[in-house]
């Protein structure tokens, strides 16, 4: 009887080492972040409302998926790639400043190295809004 039990089980075993195996194997394909970067900068020649938009605007058009967008707390949380090459995670905060003008402050983790990511968001950004 235990005989029988082990020869139904066996399949079952061998699947899931399979699979086990199989997920491992992903894993270590998966790319891994880097330290990250934070940085800030002083927008010029935007109000609020286009500073934020147009900092919405840049992630989309620089491929980055956005998961949450809250214009009145001036965050936006967005993310590119799979896991495979590359894994980018891109908070941006947007807010007002005592000066009277707007910051925009990034924070960025990537694979690919976060400095990376930064120098290209405000390239982008740059065409748009002007910034210190």
């Amino acid at each position: 009887m235990a005989v029988l039990a082990l020869k139904v089980k066996m399949p079952w075993v061998l699947a899931v080492c399979i699979m086990l195996g199989m997920s491992a194997g992903c894993a270590n394909e998966m790319a891994l972040l880097r330290p990250g970067t934070v940085k800030t900068f002083t927008v010029q020649n935007a109000d609020y409302d286009t500073a934020f938009s147009q900092a919405v605007q840049t992630a989309k058009e620089l491929q980055f998926k956005i998961g949450l967008e809250d214009k009145a707390k001036g965050r936006v949380t967005t993310n590119r790639g799979l896991g495979y090459g590359e894994s980018s995670y891109l908070w941006i905060e947007v807010k007002k400043i005592p000066s009277g003008n707007v910051s925009i402050t990034l924070d960025v983790k990537s694979s690919g190295g976060s400095e990376n990511i930064v120098n290209e968001f405000m390239v982008a950004y740059n065409k748009r809004v002007k910034t210190l």
